[in-house]
């Protein structure tokens, strides 16, 4: 935690203990443990100053405590050949280890499409390379983009300029709903696109309104019955009325567009929980002969919630989950 600028406090780390041994043996071991010490009662349940001093005992040789300190959270900062270096030496074992890609005794050079060359072949692309990507099917990224409904705050586009009176200022005319929106989109190392996630700004998500999913295309008439109701089956799919998000084709599956809300409309470590969950009920990446997929996204606070690694470290659907730097992932 401390190497991303994310170090945790006494009581952020008890919290995490909590919610990792929530439901396993390990919590009825720790209660067992706790009652054979006489402790009170009404205090068995918990992970307290007690296990955090011998915590710190027991790791002492690598962990202390100290007073933090401020580090710039300018985001461009980290975009520099050494960080995304670091990046990727920390990356490409965890790759290794997820199975999904495998170190080579010797570093190669390669051209755009992956053939090894000679160093001063003309096709030569990129640095000599230590790691061969075996999975690229298996390798995914994402990363967020938060947005708004809002236009009063938008710039010009390219300089453009219109025509009008002289004297006078070319109004247009532009939504100035303040509702904050998330596009978060998912890709592969194959290149392909692998699903659209659009999280609106919504307090309770039994409140999100169904035309918030499936979108209403101004430019197409709507199918009406008698009476002038629009019935949402004859008007549902690409080209309608009712068209939904972008829906993508990858390893032979159609992923659908999800949706989610928030009360912030961002990203929260169960809806990141909840996307996987779908990814694995869709299949579209097999664990095969013990491969792991593998899922680089940066590193917002999100990806270190509980709910979200309980998720990705359960046996039965585990995904390798790696944190990269700003603009990188």
């Amino acid at each position: 935690m401390q190497k991303i600028r994310q170090p945790m406090t006494k009581i952020e780390v008890i919290e995490l203990m909590k919610d990792s041994i929530k439901g396993t043996v390990h919590e009825e071991m720790f209660r067992q443990f706790k009652a054979s010490r006489a402790v009170d009662a009404l205090d068995l349940e918990q992970v307290g100053d007690g296990w955090w001093r011998r915590f710190l005992k027991r790791h002492k040789s690598k962990l202390s405590t100290s007073r933090g300190e401020r580090f710039s959270a300018t985001r461009a900062d980290w975009t520099r050949y050494e960080t995304i270096k670091d990046m990727y030496d920390g990356i490409y074992p965890q790759m290794v280890e997820a199975g999904v890609a495998v170190k080579l005794d010797t570093p190669i050079f390669t051209d755009m499409e992956g053939n090894e060359v000679d160093e001063d072949d003309p096709k030569r692309f990129g640095r000599k390379q230590e790691y061969k990507i075996t999975h690229p099917e298996l390798i995914f990224f994402a990363d967020e983009t938060g947005c708004n409904t809002s236009q009063k705050k938008d710039g010009h586009v390219g300089g453009r300029k219109y025509v009008c009176a002289r004297g006078s200022r070319p109004q247009q005319l532009a939504s100035t709903t303040d509702h904050s929106f998330t596009v978060l989109p998912f890709t592969s190392a194959t290149g392909e696109a692998v699903c659209c996630v659009v999280i609106f700004q919504c307090a309770n998500e039994d409140e999100l309104k169904a035309t918030w999913a499936t979108g209403i295309d101004v430019f197409v008439d709507p199918v009406k019955e008698k009476n002038n109701v629009i019935p949402f089956e004859n008007n549902s799919g690409k080209g309608k009325y009712y068209p939904f998000g972008p829906s993508c084709e990858f390893n032979g599956i159609t992923i659908p567009c999800f949706h989610f809300s928030s009360p912030s409309g961002g990203i929260t470590g169960t809806i990141l929980a909840k996307i996987l969950t779908k990814f694995d009920a869709l299949g579209i990446a097999p664990r095969d002969n013990g491969v792991v997929p593998f899922l680089l996204v940066d590193g917002h606070q999100s990806r270190l919630d509980p709910v979200f690694l309980k998720y990705i470290n359960d046996e039965t659907h585990k995904w390798k989950i790696c944190l990269g730097v700003p603009y990188a992932t």
